[in-house]
Formats: C-alpha cells, structure tokens, sequence
C-alpha cells in the first residue's frame, strides 16, 4: 500500500488489509490500515502509514482524526512575529 500512495500520491484506507491483493503484512494482527501522502510545497516527503489492530469502524473514526488534523509549523518555521 505504501508504494502505491507513494506512486500515486492518493491516499488509501483499508477496512480490511485482507481485501487488498497486494498487502504485505508487516504486524501480526493487523486489520485495517490508513496510507497517507505527505508533501510540503508540491514535494512528497513520506508516505504517513498508519496500522490497526481495532475493529475497522474504531479504524475509520481514527483516521478522520488524521485526515482532519492540521500539520504543526516545522520547529523555527512557525508563526512568531520576526525581530
């Protein structure tokens, strides 16, 4: 899934990992996963791969979570008024 989001810069989230042909499994027990893209200024930096072993529905609320969160300013980047 990682290489795939990575290709395509597309997020995917997976209710269940075994729906996906291509799934290698990293963790036993692993039932769901969220890949997310992540860029800065149209460069992609990494790929924000996240695993569950809950439920798929405690999964999907979790990754709203991400998908809504907003990133921090980088350390020394943020939004101090300049001296």
């Amino acid at each position: 899934m990682v290489g795939q989001v990575a290709a395509t810069g597309k997020p995917i989230l997976l209710d269940d990992v075994r729906s996906f042909p291509d799934y290698v499994a990293t963790l036993p027990g692993v039932r769901s996963e969220l890949c997310v893209p992540v860029s800065h200024k149209g460069s992609d930096l990494a790929v924000l791969n996240i695993e569950s072993t809950r439920h798929p529905p405690a999964a999907r609320q979790r990754s709203r979570i991400v998908l809504r969160s907003k990133p921090a300013p980088a350390p020394g980047r943020g939004h101090a008024p300049r001296r």
